[in-house]
């Protein structure tokens, strides 16, 4: 994937904290299909987001949801944890 510009990106995840505001320097690209942005793991990893596969978790301080089954709609899954 090629991006040729960056832009400081606001955006929470409601599913785990709606009260936890994230800014990140994110790549641009217009060909990501329904998703609206990809976390990577780099940020993942900055905020100790704990991806479980042993139990299909994702836990953030304290918070956790299921991963999303992969036959989930874009607007269901949200795209946490699921592929777009």
């Amino acid at each position: 994937m090629c991006a040729s510009q960056r832009v400081k990106a606001q955006f929470t995840i409601p599913e785990l904290h709606d009260d936890h505001l994230i800014e990140w320097n994110m790549h641009v690209n217009e060909s990501l299909g329904a998703c609206d942005m990809i976390i990577d793991r780099d940020i993942l990893k900055f905020l100790h987001v704990d991806l479980r596969f042993s139990d299909e978790r994702i836990v953030w301080e304290g918070a956790e949801v299921p991963f999303k089954g992969g036959d989930a709609s874009v607007e269901k899954a949200h795209c946490v944890a699921a592929p777009c």
